[in-house]
């Protein structure tokens, strides 16, 4: 249907079908109660450490841990602009788990480059 509000031309304004509503309902049943496998490029790069030299992947590593910190703060301050606590709770759901894997994925690579081999020879 068209409305006609103010200036301009009318605007067309859409309603979901019983089908895709049946469509959407079913999307997020499964979004929700099933894990999915995240195959990254990031697992990709360790598959293949054993081709750098130490200092090299410490580096590359770096690089990931320091993105990862500021990707961290980004959302953290995100959510705050976008009301923080007085958020819904499902909008507050969505920023917390984010920013728990962040943690999580920041936790793990700062420990494993504190435990990476960085002479020749043993990364392999």
């Amino acid at each position: 249907s068209q409305q006609q509000v103010g200036k301009g031309p009318a605007r067309k304004v859409y309603t979901i079908t019983e089908n895709g509503r049946s469509t959407w309902y079913e999307a997020t049943l499964t979004a929700l109660s099933t894990p999915q496998n995240q195959h990254t490029s990031f697992q990709l790069g360790l598959a293949n450490l054993p081709g750098l030299d130490g200092e090299t992947a410490v580096s590359a590593l770096q690089q990931y841990q320091q993105a990862l910190t500021q990707q961290l703060t980004a959302v953290q301050n995100k959510r705050q602009a976008q009301g923080g606590d007085a958020m819904p709770f499902y909008v507050q759901a969505m920023f917390d788990l984010s920013l728990h894997l962040l943690r999580a994925e920041l936790e793990w690579i700062t420990q494993f480059i504190e435990t990476y081999p960085t002479t020749s020879g043993e990364n392999a």
